[in-house]
């Protein structure tokens, strides 16, 4: 009887370190796979970030651009009127409103 017992808590001891050891397997299975998903995340942040910041300078520079082309469009000289149209200033862009405005419909401020 004695040498039964002691045949029983000798398979329990083993079959409970063979739990163990699959628990600690599973575990560090479980490790691995919470940080390949987090390096994963890592880089498609970084992909996106990368991409947005290429999106919006690429937006920036074609906003400047039409900027530029417009600025140049509009600050030649307006036949008739001796006035440059300056649109990076307030005030010179308000001359400019008055002086096309006026000779068209003839009213003054």
């Amino acid at each position: 009887m004695r040498a039964a017992r002691e045949k029983d808590l000798q398979e329990f001891a083993k079959k409970q370190a063979e739990m163990e050891a699959t628990l600690r397997d599973h575990r560090e299975e479980q490790r691995v796979e919470q940080e390949r998903i987090r390096l994963e995340q890592e880089e498609r942040m970084k992909r996106e970030q990368e991409r947005m910041k290429w999106s919006t300078r690429s937006t920036w520079n074609r906003n400047k651009s039409a900027c530029e082309r417009s600025k140049s469009a509009y600050g030649r000289n307006i036949e008739g009127t001796g006035e440059e149209n300056v649109l990076c200033n307030g005030e010179e862009n308000e001359r400019h409103v008055k002086a096309t405005i006026q000779p068209v419909w003839g009213f003054k401020r």
